[in-house]
């Protein structure tokens, strides 16, 4: 069993980077950077800070659109592609498919953290406290991953246009 939800996470995790939508979340996040650093330099004093902030704001954004999105869509694709047959012919359960689809974003999500949070620490030269980060970012992950659970649940019933409603009624709420 192991194995076979391995391998269908690694395909996930394949298919989540190659998605257009993920390259413009991506890019979206990098922009914001760009636009702290160059905020950062209007300032006098607040420059760290500012980059602080701009940091945490584009991952907690990029981990929020990545769980609502493509969580809400990557089950709808499956069965609009009709990928999932294949799938379930082969001796795989379909706890076991939307268990890996589900490992497979969060381990994207848990490497958009790493990168950009290691991004984040090494722009500020180490003058912010590391385990002010690591538990920022924690906070920022634990959030992205319940409302990846409750994109998931929402998809398996609804359509993704009123799955992706429901998950930011539930962010909101």
């Amino acid at each position: 069993m192991v194995q076979r939800v391995m391998a269908l996470t690694v395909n996930s995790i394949r298919e989540m980077y190659r998605d257009r939508f993920f390259l413009l979340l991506v890019l979206g996040v990098l922009l914001l950077f760009g636009l702290s650093f160059f905020l950062g330099e209007l300032t006098f004093e607040e420059q760290d800070r500012l980059l602080f902030d701009f940091g945490m704001s584009a991952i907690h954004w990029l981990n929020l659109a990545l769980a609502i999105f493509l969580g809400g869509t990557s089950l709808r694709r499956e069965l609009e592609r009709q990928t999932y047959m294949t799938i379930l012919a082969s001796p795989v359960s379909r706890f076991e498919m939307v268990f890996s689809k589900f490992c497979g974003l969060l381990i994207v999500i848990l490497m958009s953290n790493l990168i950009l949070g290691g991004g984040v620490f090494y722009f500020l030269n180490i003058r912010q406290s590391l385990f002010n980060l690591a538990s920022i970012l924690m906070g920022i992950t634990l959030e992205a991953a319940i409302l990846l659970v409750s994109s998931f649940l929402f998809s398996l019933f609804f359509s993704p246009f009123v799955s992706v409603f429901a998950v930011i009624g539930v962010f909101l709420s």
